[in-house]
């Protein structure tokens, strides 16, 4: 059976199965080294697992699945953040190099949905 397992696959298995809650939390390091896959191939499987639609947290001490719906709106929020922290920093670069004049624009409707949260 695990030899049809999907790095993938097996990430979801150990994160459902043992690292199901906050204080059961993996560190990505770790995880990491689990799979023989580098740090950032682990982040790329999680983005994955997370569109499929798996409630894939993670806190200071590491990855879990959620088990309660304070913890999947906790790491949904800081996503939304960190989206928007990203956009927010390519308007200022094309505002600042001019070349997109309504960029400060978008800037501004960005920090009014962020706040609305």
């Amino acid at each position: 059976m695990l030899n049809n397992m999907t790095k993938c696959d097996l990430m979801l298995v150990l994160l459902r199965d043992f690292h199901n809650d906050r204080s059961a939390a993996i560190r990505c390091d770790r995880l990491a080294a689990l799979l023989d896959l580098e740090p950032r191939q682990v982040q790329r499987l999680v983005h994955k697992l997370r569109h499929e639609g798996h409630p894939i947290c993670r806190d200071v001490d590491g990855y879990y699945y959620a088990s309660c719906p304070e913890d999947i709106e906790c790491t949904a929020r800081w996503l939304m953040t960190l989206g928007w922290c990203i956009q927010k920093t390519a308007c200022a670069m094309l505002t600042a190099a001019d070349l997109d004049r309504n960029a400060s624009c978008a800037l501004v409707m960005m920090e009014e949905a962020i706040n609305s949260l």
